[in-house]
Parts: structure tokens; C-alpha cells; sequence
């Protein structure tokens, strides 16, 4: 999702040395995103717009977690399957 994300202009990817990855938050995802995306989005930029990769190591999995259990609802798959 993060490189979907750079490609519709949401966020943007900086090298951060040769281990580290830095996502700043160039806008909003809009509601016309999946609501497993919007969930995901929002939690990536919840404290604030600038996330370095190396931070998510373990603070992201209970929102993998609730994205992963949204995906498998019917009404999220098609939109899943849509975007493909």
C-alpha cells in the first residue's frame, strides 16, 4: 500500500541512510479509499506527518491485525478487487 499510496500522491518516500525509509504525509487519503486503507492511513500519520520505517517495527502489528480482519469482510474484498 505505501508505494500505492506514493503513486496517488498521499504520501511521500525519502531514504533515511542505507536501513532506514522515511513516509512524509503529503495529504489525506480521501473516503473514496477502502476503509481498510483509510484505517491503515490513518494510523501510519496518527501522531504525526513525517513516520521513519523503523519506528513501525513493532507498534504497527495490532493495526495490521484490524486492517487484515477488515479485508476479509465481502463488502472490502470487492473493493479490494476493484482497485486491480
Amino acid at each position: 500500500l505505501i508505494l500505492y499510496w506514493a503513486d496517488k500522491g498521499y504520501l511521500k518516500m525519502k531514504e533515511k541512510g542505507k536501513e532506514d525509509m522515511e513516509f512524509i504525509k503529503l495529504k489525506d487519503i480521501p473516503e473514496s479509499e477502502p476503509r481498510y486503507q483509510q484505517t491503515m492511513f490513518k494510523e501510519l500519520f496518527k501522531k504525526k506527518d513525517q513516520v521513519n520505517a523503523s519506528s513501525l517495527q513493532y507498534k504497527f502489528a495490532d493495526t495490521v491485525a484490524i486492517v487484515k480482519d477488515d479485508i476479509q469482510h465481502p463488502q472490502n474484498l470487492q473493493e479490494l478487487y476493484h482497485l486491480y
